[in-house]
C-alpha cells in the first residue's frame, strides 16, 4: 500500500514518467490552488482532468504545464488580463539573449 493507503500501481505506464496526479488534493497541490479552484477550472476553462474506473481524478504534470502554457498564450494574443493565477513552480523566465 502506498502512502495514502491506496494499493500502489502503475497507471498508464508511461504517464508515472509524466508525474501522475491522481486525486483533487494533489492536482489542487500541484496548481497551488484549493480544490474548489481546481474544479472550477475543469468546469469552465477544461482543465485536462480525468475520471479514473474507481472515482478518482486523474491527470500529469506534463499536461498542467500544457494547459497552463496555452492559457497564458491565448490571454497574451488576445491582450486580455490573466484571469489564472500562475504558482511560482510554473513558471519559467527567460534571460534577454546578449
Amino acid at each position: 500500500m502506498g502512502a495514502n493507503g491506496h494499493r500502489s500501481r502503475a497507471i498508464g505506464g508511461p504517464n508515472a514518467s509524466q508525474g501522475a496526479l491522481i486525486g483533487w488534493k494533489q492536482i489542487s497541490q500541484y496548481l497551488g490552488l484549493c480544490v474548489s479552484s481546481c474544479i472550477k477550472y475543469r468546469a469552465s476553462d477544461a482543465l485536462p482532468v480525468c475520471h479514473l474506473p474507481d472515482g478518482r481524478m486523474f491527470t500529469t504534470k506534463v499536461l498542467i504545464d500544457q494547459w497552463i502554457l496555452a492559457r497564458l498564450q491565448a490571454e497574451q494574443d488576445t491582450g486580455a488580463q490573466p484571469d489564472i493565477v500562475v504558482p511560482a513552480q510554473h513558471v519559467v523566465i527567460h534571460s534577454p539573449s546578449d
